[in-house]
């Protein structure tokens, strides 16, 4: 069922105006620099020829995360409107600024675009990025794809709110084989997920998942092609291509653990694990010594037996650094079949 914004023979947003069975490519405009350069957004329209759903697919919304904007690219170059059913809308740089500075956050007012959803229309400069693709974009939108990249050190994995079977039925079709149901608790909110794009979409009724392939500030091949294969699981998923779905034959089910373990002493962080690895309660994960002397300071032990999904990829750690992420692990998606625990 969808919201009706893509059933006309048009799909316009700003000045770009698509006809049924055309893609096209243009710009948003959220502000000026000092010296007058303007802050535009790319934004494209692949409008199907059948009316359906309306996708939008966003990339880099934090700069370094660079695998979903090479997704786009083949998406926009491949997909073609005329087999299409719905409309697709594709933001491949949403945080401009962070990009062309190389750093995570937005330039100028360090802020985390995805701390700061929906916006607001006279805020700071993240906070009218955020303002305007939501206004003129996501809220269009019946379901979304924001597409993040972890580091060298994380799995693979989709983020999803697993108390939603529409979010649950996007995870599993997008087939990662680790999904992590990211529940919306006391410490997610203190660490302001309550902005993340996906909750506050959510909460418009746009139903979304936030996959997370590969490292940053790099491309990386391998979580490209899981990308590119999820959001063509996705759309399939939806009715909007016709295909089959490419699954893993199984597919771990974790919680996210909202609370990462950290460094008691300051030190040199040794991990024992590696991403996606099982392990028990009390396990050693790793163990943090004195650069000078050698002395083991600390070992980090296993809280509940679970899944590793990151650890901090540089080993110089100060006290009350995160060390590790962990999941637990609820279940199994096994296909074809149903959830299993």
């Amino acid at each position: 069922m969808t919201r009706g914004f893509g059933a006309g023979d048009t799909f316009s947003v700003g000045d770009l105006v698509a006809q049924r069975g055309e893609k096209v490519k243009g710009r948003l405009i959220a502000g000026s620099l000092a010296d007058g350069s303007p802050i535009s957004i790319p934004v494209m329209i692949i409008h199907g020829r059948q009316p359906g759903p309306v996708l939008y697919v966003q990339a880099v919304c934090h700069g370094i995360e660079l695998n979903g904007l090479e997704v786009i690219r083949r998406l926009y170059q491949e997909i073609d409107p005329a087999g299409l059913t719905g409309t697709i809308l594709l933001v491949p740089i949403a945080n401009v600024l962070g990009f062309n500075y190389r750093i995570r956050q937005t330039v100028f007012d360090l802020e985390d675009l995805n701390r700061v959803w929906p916006g607001k229309k006279n805020g700071r400069i993240s906070e009218r990025i955020a303002h305007l693709l939501f206004s003129q974009l996501v809220a269009r939108a019946d379901y979304l794809l924001d597409l993040h990249t972890g580091s060298a050190t994380m799995v693979t994995h989709v983020r999803f709110f697993g108390q939603d079977p529409t979010c649950s039925g996007l995870a599993r079709a997008f087939g990662t084989e680790v999904v992590v149901d990211e529940p919306l608790d006391e410490n997610a909110r203190a660490q302001r997920f309550d902005g993340k794009l996906r909750n506050v979409a959510l909460r418009e009724g746009i139903y979304g998942i936030t996959p997370e392939p590969g490292g940053h500030s790099r491309f990386d091949p391998v979580a490209i092609g899981v990308g590119w294969q999820g959001v063509k699981n996705v759309l399939v998923h939806l009715g909007m291509l016709d295909g089959t779905l490419q699954l893993p034959s199984e597919q771990v089910v974790l919680k996210l653990d909202t609370q990462p373990l950290t460094a008691n002493w300051g030190g040199v962080f040794m991990s024992q694990v590696r991403p996606g690895e099982r392990v028990q309660k009390g396990q050693v994960l790793g163990f943090i010594y004195h650069p000078q002397t050698f002395e083991v300071l600390e070992e980090i032990l296993a809280p509940e037996e679970g899944m590793v999904l990151s650890f901090t990829e540089n080993p110089v750690v100060h006290t009350g650094d995160r060390l590790l992420n962990l999941g637990l692990i609820q279940g199994v998606w096994r296909q074809p079949g149903n959830f299993r625990t």
